[in-house]
């Protein structure tokens, strides 16, 4: 629907319409909403996968990357506008994962070990205070899919840990027990202790981490100007609309200092206000930084 809208836009682009009777672009980056005047837009697409590196070339550049025929650098609008880069975000969230991974797999080695030698339980008994419990539940993602799909941690992290309780109860149980029916129960907590975190704690972390990595699929703007293009990137399209101009000032200080901005607009007669892109002013600091490289 977009692409189509986009089309249509194109095809006015060549008729005698002034920049204001153009629809604008709405794209998201975290929380914010930005607009693009559709007088720019040449394409849109999903992030390439294959991209070139850049040496030397602006903090924001990601590299280059072919578009029919054409190299065009990929621009990281995010860092442009002072903000964390998703894909760096990306990364902290995968990091955590496989932080999880690696400290739970020798928390379970401690505790059969524990388990076996009849030693005292060392490891850390509850889920909110692990390396990986002190995160996660003081994590909040800025992203609501993101969030959904950490939710599904919680149960197996806790049920892994709870594992320690079970341990004090049974050697409670077995205290005037025989040697031959301790050591039956040990071999047997063991297993299935093994077969509790396959099953189902490295599963879950192996699934999410394949669903974080699906969500995490980038857009990119491609815009012109007379004399240069680019691909500028996004965490989302919203969708192509008219806009109504609010006001000039940006409240936001951190926006505003960037000077890629020009104003506030609403669309769609919605309460969220987007920020006016100053396409000019972007596509000049781009090359300016780019030469400097």
């Amino acid at each position: 629907m977009i692409d189509e809208e986009l089309d249509t836009v194109n095809e006015n682009n060549n008729s005698d319409l002034s920049l204001e009777k153009l629809p604008w672009l709405i794209v998201r980056l975290k929380q914010n909403y930005f607009c693009i005047n559709c007088k720019y837009v040449r394409n849109i697409q999903m992030l390439p996968e294959k991209i070139t590196p850049l040496p030397k070339s602006g903090k924001y550049v990601r590299g280059m990357f072919n578009l029919w025929g054409h190299v065009l650098p990929i621009i990281d609008l995010r860092t442009m506008m002072g903000m964390d880069t998703l894909d760096g975000y990306y990364r902290s969230i995968t990091h955590q994962l496989d932080d999880l991974k690696e400290e739970h797999e020798e928390w379970i080695q401690l505790l059969c070990k524990a388990v076996m030698n009849d030693e005292p339980i060392t490891v850390e008994r509850d889920a909110h205070s692990c390396r990986f419990g002190k995160w996660y539940y003081n994590h909040i993602s800025e992203h609501e899919i993101i969030n959904r799909f950490l939710k599904k941690l919680e149960a197996p992290h806790e049920e892994l840990h709870a594992l320690t309780d079970e341990v004090d109860k049974k050697r409670e149980e077995l205290e005037n027990a025989s040697d031959e029916t301790r050591e039956l129960w040990k071999k047997d907590f063991v297993k299935n202790i093994t077969n509790i975190y396959y099953a189902n704690f490295q599963k879950a972390i192996i699934e999410v981490k394949d669903a974080i990595a699906l969500a995490f699929k980038e857009m990119v703007v491609v815009i012109e100007d007379k004399h240069s293009s680019m691909a500028l990137v996004v965490d989302e399209i919203i969708s192509v609309d008219d806009v109504i101009d609010v006001k000039s000032q940006i409240d936001n200080p951190d926006f505003n200092s960037q000077g890629y901005l020009e104003g506030v607009v609403k669309f769609d007669n919605k309460e969220d206000e987007i920020l006016k892109i100053n396409i000019g002013r972007l596509i000049a600091e781009i090359n300016s930084s780019m030469k400097m490289g």
